[in-house]
């Protein structure tokens, strides 16, 4: 006699199941490394667009004020220094940012003439 066997066992549904919830969550911690990443990547464009531009600006004034300071917009922090006199002023302009990986920061270093 001859029988047919119709449907699933409960283990093949409980492993189908099982398979099916760790796909699902290697997706989701995909997906939360990617916002993470994305996040990360805006604060670093935004701390260089700042540095950019404060260089900017010191370069066009040709560096002429000598000295230290630093501001804040509440997301990053930009200090810049110039130094030295005559024919080279060395202007270092860093951004420092908090991450949720810790504080990173990032440095230019320039040269110009008063």
């Amino acid at each position: 006699m001859i029988v047919s066997r119709r449907g699933y066992t409960l283990i093949e549904v409980l492993v189908a199941l099982l398979l099916l919830d760790v796909g699902l969550l290697a997706l989701v911690g995909a997906a939360a490394s990617a916002v993470r990443l994305v996040g990360d990547a805006t604060l670093a464009g935004h701390a260089a667009a700042s540095v950019e531009a404060r260089r900017e600006v010191l370069w066009s004034e040709r560096c002429g004020a000598v000295g230290r300071r630093s501001e804040n917009d509440g997301q990053v922090e930009v200090t810049w220094e110039a130094r030295g006199a005559g024919p080279a002023v060395t202007l270092t302009v860093t951004a420092t940012r908090r991450t949720p990986r810790g504080t990173r920061t990032d440095t230019v270093v320039a040269w110009c003439a008063p």
